[in-house]
C-alpha cells in the first residue's frame, strides 16, 4: 500500500500503517494517519477522508493558528479533539528572523531544541493523543499540526514507539516530512 494519501489541499497526509514492530507484527493500515492542517482541503479531499472512515481528528495547532487558518474541513460526524501545542511560544524569537531572511542567528541544533521542547513541555497533549488513539471508538484517527512535520512528527514518533516500531524506522518516518 502507499503510505502517502494524495490530497490537493494537504500534501503531507500519511498512513502510519504497515510498519513492522520489533515482535514481528505490523501496524494495521487505515487506523492512524498524520497530517498537516486540514483547513485547506477541497470537497474531493473531504470525500477521501470520509472514504477512509476518519472518526476523530486530534488538532495540535494553537488557538491562534486555528483562528488564522481556519478549522479543519472534515467529513460529517468526525469529532475534533483540540490538543494545542502553542508553536507561537517556541518560535516567537525565530519568526522575525525568518521573515527578514536572516538565518545568521538560527542555532545549528534548532530542530533538536524544538523536539526537546515538544517532548518536555507538551506531555499532556501527547498523552491525550495516545489516549484518544487507544479508544477503538476514535479510530480511524488523524492527528495534525500546521505543516505536519515537527509537532505531528513527534506525535508519530511517540505512537510508533509505543507500538514497538524500532527506532531506526521511527526516524525514517520522521524524515519523510
Amino acid at each position: 500500500m502507499d503510505r502517502h494519501i494524495p490530497l490537493t489541499g494537504q500534501p503531507n497526509f500519511r498512513d502510519l500503517g504497515g510498519y513492522a514492530a520489533s515482535d514481528g507484527r505490523r501496524i494495521k493500515w487505515g487506523v492512524v494517519y498524520r497530517s498537516g492542517e486540514l483547513s485547506q482541503l477541497s470537497d474531493d479531499d473531504v470525500g477521501k477522508l470520509g472514504d477512509l472512515g476518519i472518526r476523530t481528528v486530534v488538532d495540535l495547532r494553537s488557538p491562534e493558528e486555528v483562528s488564522a487558518r481556519g478549522a479543519g474541513r472534515l467529513p460529517t460526524g468526525a469529532r475534533v479533539f483540540p490538543m494545542p501545542i502553542a508553536s507561537s511560544d517556541m518560535f516567537a524569537k525565530l519568526i522575525p528572523m525568518f521573515l527578514k531572511g536572516d538565518f545568521s542567528k538560527v542555532p545549528p541544533d534548532l530542530l533538536d531544541q524544538i523536539n526537546r521542547i515538544l517532548v518536555r513541555k507538551f506531555t499532556e497533549q501527547y498523552a491525550g493523543l495516545l489516549r484518544a488513539l487507544s479508544d477503538p471508538a476514535n479510530r480511524p484517527l488523524v492527528f495534525h499540526c500546521t505543516q505536519g512535520k515537527d509537532r505531528a512528527g513527534c506525535g508519530a514518533a511517540m505512537v510508533l514507539s509505543a507500538l514497538g516500531v524500532p527506532w531506526a524506522t521511527v526516524i525514517e518516518d520522521y524524515l519523510l516530512s
